[in-house]
């Protein structure tokens, strides 16, 4: 296996295996706490992976450790030389950086689905936020093992809302795609937009348009998610778990009686 991608398992568990993915400047980010106040709300009991892939960091990006420190240089830097000249390098940088690791997440995928391929009967649920969900995405395109994939998490997802979703979801007929979007979300609004030169809007923006025979489920949480790395906490999870049941068999469910109590729930849910 390619080294410049690592699983680690997180915790041992039931089936199915939650995979967690990260995404933007998460490269050899080893604590996933944050994924498992998510986890934790909906499945408990879960064996949980965690896949790195080079998806950037703060230091590779911007030589510096930690969007603590890039701040800092930013203000020091401002002190000596005019505001502007210092600001247009730190967004062509992270506009340039992200662009790249675009195209990084499609190759992830591609090695995400020869990984899960070679788990023999091992089912899992993808859990994937940011570019992490584009990593998902690609990993579904090229699976080749049939309904190795029950259920799909998206977190302020970086892929377009006109991708299509008929063909695979005609290789996993059970597939559940689970949306969770929300319109505060500036760093999609800028980044994402500018990477893609304005061609298209991300679903972690918008809903994703209802197709024929496919089980996609829209979930607005812009009343409690402000931004785009607020997706992962504990009452997002909570409010996942008031709408999603796990089946014996580990299939995916969503409970229609209770579906519009706690978030706001787009009109393309397949009822």
């Amino acid at each position: 296996m390619n080294s410049q991608y690592q699983v680690t398992e997180v915790r041992d568990g039931q089936e199915p295996t939650i995979f967690v993915i990260n995404g933007f400047l998460s490269e050899s980010h080893k604590d996933v706490d944050d994924w498992l106040s998510v986890v934790d709300e909906i499945y408990p009991l879960q064996r949980v992976l965690h896949l790195d892939w080079p998806s950037f960091s703060f230091k590779k990006l911007f030589k510096f450790d930690s969007e603590s420190k890039l701040k800092s240089a930013i203000s020091l830097a401002i002190s000596m030389v005019s505001a502007k000249a210092v600001l247009s390098k730190t967004l062509l940088d992270a506009v340039a950086g992200w662009k790249d690791a675009i195209h990084k997440a499609e190759e992830a995928g591609s090695w995400l689905a020869k990984y899960i391929d070679s788990q023999d009967s091992r089912t899992f649920v993808l859990m994937g936020h940011s570019l992490g969900a584009r990593v998902s995405c690609h990993a579904l395109k090229n699976l080749k093992r049939a309904d190795s994939v029950h259920s799909m998490y998206l977190f302020g997802g970086a892929v377009s809302n006109k991708e299509t979703w008929d063909g695979a979801c005609a290789n996993h007929p059970k597939l559940k795609v689970i949306n969770c979007f929300s319109e505060n979300d500036y760093v999609l609004k800028f980044l994402y937009k500018v990477g893609t030169l304005f061609t298209n809007t991300p679903v972690g923006l918008k809903y994703i348009p209802k197709e024929p025979e496919t089980l996609i489920y829209n979930v607005d949480l812009s009343h409690i998610v402000n931004g785009h790395t607020t997706y992962k906490n504990k009452k997002v999870g909570t409010c996942l778990k008031e709408r999603v049941k796990l089946a014996p068999k580990g299939y995916l469910f969503l409970d229609s009686s209770i579906l519009l109590k706690a978030a706001r729930i787009s009109r393309f849910l397949p009822f």
